[in-house]
């Protein structure tokens, strides 16, 4: 079962409490009835609260019937209980939502209407709740949607790195030390913020510890578990430009090395590969800092030149160091 259906069957689930059994406790009629009517008006009657809920859904009582038969049905053969060989038409969950967004919306009317005629200090509270940003429709409907997505996506990076193997599993990620041993770099750095950095770029690491491949830091990497609830739970953060201590990266031509970060870009790698649409753009981390360092490569080039001059058998050290002094035209002038 995919987590989008198991979501869908929960909205079924929650659904059938509120409108599915009038004899349900949290059903909305136990709320919108003869004392509600008296405390805050006639519009706050339960036939008056269902015609407006039916009306948003474009339905006349027949078809809303309907409607509420599937509805009810998903639930008693495929949510709360399970019946083999079942055929069920699954129930239009949008629907559903725009139903308690509505109905939603007649609950803040009416704790707003119980502030007016003085009801008792409680519905101050409620109606500081309704009013609050958080809690309205359309920062709920959001969120809603961002669950949604995020039950599509696929998270389990442990699972499926156990089911399938990646290109890159077998990669070493090197010490930026060793790559660079014995080069020389100038002494100009650039300092980059909110870098996007391609994940397919990454190549070592400047951290303490020795070379790994990715496939080893997914597995072995100290609190990388908690990451990795952390991936399930909330996917969307590396979809977007992290917030608060961001992971820095040191470039060298078009190589990038993890400075800080390598838990976010083990699981960012992983994360794109696995869910490639999310990442129109190709497998990135956005947000980041770079340190850009550049080689020296003039002093370079002279050294190397020194040592294969040094390397000719034929040539003693002071001979050879001559040769190439003179070479490059710094001998001083006698």
């Amino acid at each position: 079962m995919g987590n989008d259906t198991e979501l869908c069957w929960r909205v079924c689930l929650t659904w059938c409490h509120i409108f599915g059994n009038r004899a349900d406790d949290l059903h909305f009629s136990s709320f919108f009835n003869e004392e509600a009517v008296k405390e805050c008006g006639h519009e706050f009657s339960f036939e008056n609260v269902k015609s407006r809920l039916l009306s948003l859904i474009n339905m006349d009582n027949e078809q809303y019937l309907e409607f509420w038969q599937e509805v009810k049905a998903c639930r008693h053969q495929c949510v709360a209980h399970k019946v083999v060989g079942a055929s069920v038409k699954f129930p239009h969950t949008d629907l559903c939502r725009i139903q308690a967004e509505e109905l939603r919306s007649i609950i803040s009317e009416y704790v707003t209407q119980a502030v007016v005629n003085n009801l008792g200090p409680e519905w101050n509270k409620w109606q500081k709740y309704y009013q609050n940003q958080n809690n309205m429709n359309e920062a709920l409907k959001e969120n809603c949607s961002r669950l949604v997505e995020a039950s599509c996506m696929k998270t389990d990076l442990l699972k499926l790195t156990n089911e399938i193997s990646t290109p890159f599993d077998n990669s070493v990620l090197v010490r930026f030390d060793d790559e660079y041993k014995n080069l020389f770099f100038l002494d100009k750095e650039d300092e980059l913020q909110n870098e996007v950095i391609p994940l397919e770029k990454i190549v070592g690491h400047d951290q303490g510890y020795g070379e790994l491949t990715w496939k080893q830091n997914l597995l072995n990497l100290k609190r990388i578990k908690s990451r990795l609830n952390q991936l399930i739970e909330n996917p969307h953060y590396y979809l977007n430009n992290i917030a608060g201590d961001k992971p820095s990266y040191i470039k060298v031509n078009d190589k990038f090395f993890i400075s800080c970060g390598k838990h976010r870009s083990t699981i960012a790698r992983y994360f794109a590969y696995f869910n490639p649409e999310l990442f129109p753009s190709g497998p990135q981390i956005s947000g980041a800092k770079v340190t850009v360092k550049y080689l020296d490569e003039e002093f370079n080039n002279s050294v190397r030149e020194l040592k294969s001059l040094l390397s000719e058998d034929r040539l003693d050290f002071p001979a050879c160091t001559r040769q190439f002094l003179t070479q490059k035209n710094t001998l001083p002038q006698t």
